[in-house]
């Protein structure tokens, strides 16, 4: 069967009725048919429901057991740019990236279908992309993962720090690390600790929004006044 013939017949568009139930008013709820592809040429069609961060996976609209289930915990959303099946067929994706860097694509068939998939799934994972509320500016310095950025927050004009990092060039356990650097700069709320303000994360990087200090670092204080001072002062620095 070609893929033509395949996608030949009306397909389904998401919707919500009696098949997607929950009890959870707050949760998310869409159903609808999407496409998988087998290989480049063999394409499957499979019936899924998107329930609170839960997304079920059917052979078709009839069955009552779902043949799989993807947790959406962890899971970051990426759109992808259309694919030109044959002369007539276009197909719109977009892609699930998994805790693990596993990922999955998925089709449609209209792009309205698409967004309208990718608007739930954005809700249900929490999306939220920097650029939304920052403007970025200039490199205010260079770290062991990335850079540190200048930013303006756009509603208030708040100037901020943010530091930016490619997990690309991460390990697994150097990911974890700044996990947990960022839960102690949450719970650290004192004037001598730099505040954490915000924090943003897709599938290839980590944001980390902070105060902007402009004051240098502690070697810089020192080496202006050429490594010597009170030790009245030494005493509030170690403290």
């Amino acid at each position: 069967m070609s893929p033509t013939q395949f996608l030949s017949g009306n397909a389904a568009s998401p919707r919500l009725d009696s098949f997607c139930t929950g009890n959870n008013e707050n949760s998310e709820q869409i159903e609808g048919e999407m496409i998988r592809k087998a290989t480049e040429t063999k394409l499957k069609r499979y019936w899924y429901c998107l329930l609170g961060k839960e997304l079920y996976v059917y052979k078709n609209r009839k069955e009552e057991k779902h043949k799989s289930m993807h947790s959406l915990v962890g899971a970051f959303i990426k759109d992808e740019a259309e694919e030109q099946l044959d002369s007539t067929t276009v197909l719109h994706p977009f892609k699930l990236i998994f805790p693990g860097n596993k990922s999955r694509i998925y089709y449609l068939l209209n792009k309205e279908d698409k967004e309208m998939w990718i608007s739930a799934i954005k809700k249900v994972i929490g999306y939220s992309n920097l650029f939304d509320f920052y403007d970025i500016k200039e490199t205010l310095g260079k770290g062991k993962f990335g850079l540190v950025k200048s930013a303006v927050h756009k509603k208030t004009s708040k100037r901020v720090a943010v530091k930016v990092m490619s997990k690309k060039e991460m390990t697994v356990s150097d990911v974890e690390l700044q996990r947990r650097e960022i839960e102690i700069l949450k719970m650290c709320q004192h004037p001598h600790i730099i505040r954490l303000l915000d924090i943003f994360e897709n599938q290839d990087y980590i944001y980390i929004v902070m105060e902007n200090l402009s004051g240098g670092d502690l070697f810089s204080y020192l080496e202006k006044r050429k490594f010597v001072i009170t030790e009245k002062r030494a005493k509030q620095i170690s403290h």
